[in-house]
């Protein structure tokens, strides 16, 4: 396959099955092509057709006198797509988009027509964006290619976006020069045959005109690439900002495992983005957001805001808004607070938020932007300011404007400003604001989530990036249990085995097959001892009755092992698979839950989270897609909303934090052998120093072959 060359930057455009009726599709991209001024040219072709809109038509591909062509947009029926690329090969076009419909997204026969597009395409070198899509638009002056039906024209920029929804680009648009937001690139991807968000990403990240890519996205087709792509463009500070469609439980599939409960399809993709450094937000307007404030201003150094009104109501929303997308109001020095009191009425309150009050002027408004740009304790400024008829807005907006300009001459460039103007005047600042290149919102939770959005930027920046520590593990002991076990739930004993062979702790244990030898072999394990019953179908041991503490002698151990055999046959469950698991009772400590599984859609991840019965009620989990690093595994537990439990609270003793990060990366490695499907060590006590798994599971896959 070729790069995207061909895609963006064609010396030549044909349009296959263009048309001579004004609201056809085969209209429209040649009417784009022309009024968009693409550099190089245009090729209608209709068999039945002269010219088109005034430029010359060729009955087919073959007729076009260029020896090669870039680039091909076709438009016909979904049968005839097949044979149109096959000509388009032999004609040496490059790349194609189709525009087309009938593919995969239609059933029926439209998965094997897609399948025989990509075929082609492959034999030829050809690449494809679409099928099923509305176009690209590139708006370098040297190419100024607008290849689409899109009904509206963008203004060049530096903002690129692709979206798999033909609908939702066409919104993207609209909204895009409603708000004055340039557009370096548009790609409609429609059922990404070939051309995907990871090959978008690539050729962006490389393109100096963009500085801010946007995607709408419904599936990743190569969570692997898409990954790597990401985090070499992210990484090199580009930042990637997604949609991501599919958020709600309905699409989780159903587990008998708390892991699969809580490591939620959308929640392991939201782990997977975050890990690669994409920005995911929640809905499209949210890219406006962010799109607005990367296009124009620094990444700010780091999430403290300083917020600057003259009314006290918009401020406070500002900073409760700021606080729920991870910012910090920012505590301003004295040189700061003495400052603005010298240009504020006594009213006015010079905490942050500032609020200079409504009858602040635009001197003392441009003067308190100024010292608040020049505390070193604020990494940025989010101005807000309603306008009453009383005063000059544009004014104020002029004096903002002066006094961003002068901080950043003298040492507050890396400060973003994010301004919100309200009221019926803003217009008059609007122009004002956007000719000096501040993004304008217009409420304040709409700023306060596009800095939230890029500090979060920055903290990804800043992070370490770390690879996947080298572990010695017992790979002969854990290749014997991995050959001999049947595929599903394992036995205690072999999921206890699979753990001692990761370097997992583990108390001492013993198994049995009647109550008789489990109080035989109670010795072996040493008392007090915990008796659990161990059955397939038994995978949560306390619903069935199937946990007994404190057991302090054989005969105790031998009782309660009869009679968890009777409830467990009064159960339904079969006598013959009953066995009993004898371990070591180790109390005290946090109670947590270690878990992975392999995701369908991105592939193996691990779970740690606040553990125990209230596993599930409270949701309280840190997720990583592997490779997990060892700067990972440390991350994750201070994650938790219930970390200050594992550090320390109230004066208790804090948890082996370092030992837990340990069981998670030798977790990680047990998830790689071969057919591990799913784990779960819950609960994993942790102690003061060191901790133990004192339950787990382990599901297998099938043995390779089978």
């Amino acid at each position: 396959m070729n790069d995207l060359d061909a895609l963006f930057r064609p010396r030549s455009v044909a349009v296959v099955g263009a048309s001579r009726r004004a609201e056809a599709i085969g209209q429209l991209v040649v009417k784009n092509l022309s009024e968009f001024g693409f550099t190089g040219p245009i090729y209608p072709v209709n068999p039945s057709a002269r010219s088109i809109r005034g430029i010359r038509a060729y009955p087919d591909l073959a007729a076009i006198p260029e020896d090669q062509l870039d680039l091909a947009v076709l438009i016909v029926p979904a049968p005839a797509v097949e044979p149109t690329l096959e000509a388009c090969g032999q004609k040496g076009v490059k790349a194609c988009v189709v525009i087309s419909a009938g593919f995969k997204e239609s059933g029926g026969e439209g998965p094997a027509r897609e399948r025989a597009l990509v075929e082609v395409a492959r034999r030829y070198g050809i690449r494809v964006v679409g099928p099923n899509c509305m176009g690209l638009i590139e708006s370098d002056p040297a190419v100024q290619l607008n290849a689409s039906f899109a009904a509206v024209l963008p203004r060049p920029g530096n903002v690129a976006f692709a979206s798999q929804s033909g609908a939702l680009g066409e919104v993207f648009l609209a909204r895009a020069k409603e708000q004055g937001l340039g557009l370096s690139a548009f790609v409609s991807l429609g059922n990404k045959a070939d051309v995907s968000g990871a090959d978008l990403i690539d050729w962006w990240g490389a393109d100096e005109r963009t500085r801010v890519i946007l995607l709408y996205l419904e599936s990743l087709a190569d969570p692997a690439r898409f990954a790597a792509a990401a985090r070499r463009v992210t990484r090199a500070g580009k930042p990637v900002l997604l949609v991501k469609s599919g958020r709600t439980a309905a699409g989780a599939r159903a587990s008998a495992s708390h892991t699969g409960a809580l490591a939620g399809v959308d929640d392991a993709m939201s782990a997977f983005l975050a890990q690669n450094g994409v920005l995911r937000v929640t809905r499209v307007e949210g890219l406006f957001n962010a799109a607005k404030g990367f296009a124009s201003q620094p990444v700010p150094r780091g999430p403290r805001v300083a917020i600057l009104t003259n009314a006290g109501g918009p401020g406070i929303m500002a900073a409760d808004a700021g606080t729920n997308y991870g910012l910090e109001m920012a505590t301003l020095s004295e040189q700061t607070v003495s400052t603005m009191r010298e240009v504020l009425p006594v009213e006015a309150s010079l905490t942050n938020p500032v609020d200079a009050i409504a009858t602040a002027g635009a001197e003392a408004y441009g003067a308190c932007a100024a010292a608040l740009l020049a505390d070193p304790g604020v990494d940025a400024l989010l101005p807000i300011y309603v306008g009453p008829g009383t005063h000059d807005v544009a004014a104020v907006a002029r004096q903002l404007v002066r006094s961003v300009g002068l901080a950043r001459q003298v040492g507050a460039r890396d400060k973003p400003v994010l301004s919100c103007f309200m009221g019926g005047r803003v217009p008059e600042a609007r122009a004002v604001l956007e000719d000096a290149g501040l993004p304008l919102y217009d409420f304040p939770e709409d700023a306060a989530q596009a800095l939230g959005t890029m500090a979060r930027f920055r903290a990804w920046l800043q992070r370490p990036q770390g690879e996947a520590p080298a572990l010695e593990l017992n790979q002969a002991a854990l290749d014997e249990v991995l050959a001999e076990a049947p595929a599903g739930w394992l036995p205690a004993p072999q999921a206890y085995a699979l753990l001692e062979a990761a370097g997992i702790p583990t108390p001492p244990r013993a198994d049995a097959s009647t109550p008789a030898e489990a109080g035989a072999r109670a010795g072996e394990v040493g008392f007090p001892l915990v008796l659990k019953l161990d059955h397939p179908d038994a995978l949560h041991k306390s619903d069935w009755g199937g946990v007994a503490l404190n057991l302090a002698d054989a005969a105790a151990v031998e009782a309660e092992a009869a009679a968890m055999l009777a409830r467990a046959t009064a159960q339904g469950l079969d006598a013959a698979r009953v066995r009993f698991f004898l371990q070591a009772q180790r109390s005290g400590g946090r109670e947590l839950i270690l878990g992975g599984r392999h995701d369908p859609a991105i592939g193996p991840l691990v779970l740690c989270g606040l553990g125990g019965v209230m596993t599930e009620l409270l949701r309280d989990v840190s997720l990583r897609v592997l490779p997990l690093s060892r700067e990972d595994a440390q991350a994750m537990p201070r994650e938790l909303r219930s970390a200050p439990l594992l550090e320390g609270y109230r004066g208790e003793a804090g948890c082996d934090l370092d030992a837990l990060s340990e069981a998670l990366l030798r977790l990680a490695a047990l998830l790689e052998q071969p057919r591990v499907v799913e784990l779960e060590l819950n609960p994993f006590v942790l102690f003061e120093e060191g901790g133990f798994a004192l339950d787990a599971r382990v599901q297998l896959g099938p043995p390779a072959g089978d």
